[in-house]
């Protein structure tokens, strides 16, 4: 999926404050929260993120919301990640 592509879905969904993130290949996020509601496109790359004992392989295209304050962590894969984010 193209950054457009994501853009506008989320755009046509009511979000205003999107940002583009990235993290480097094999890079970890240890387990943590956000003050916000959050919800991610990928458009490079892939992750996988586990909240709870589930865990989710996100990839090109993949779209995941995340409630304020739910814990989860963010392992990226060995090609890195780009996603768009939206949040408050």
């Amino acid at each position: 999926m193209k950054k457009d592509e994501a853009l506008n879905i989320l755009k046509n969904k009511g979000h205003k404050n999107i940002v583009e993130v990235s993290f480097p290949e094999n890079h970890v996020n240890q387990s943590h929260t956000h003050p916000f509601n959050a919800e991610i496109i990928i458009v490079a790359g892939g992750m996988k993120v586990t909240i709870g004992g589930d865990e989710k392989n996100l990839a090109v295209g993949d779209q995941l919301e995340l409630a304020a304050n739910l814990e989860h962590s963010e392992h990226i894969g060995p090609g890195g990640v780009t996603y768009l984010a939206a949040r408050p």
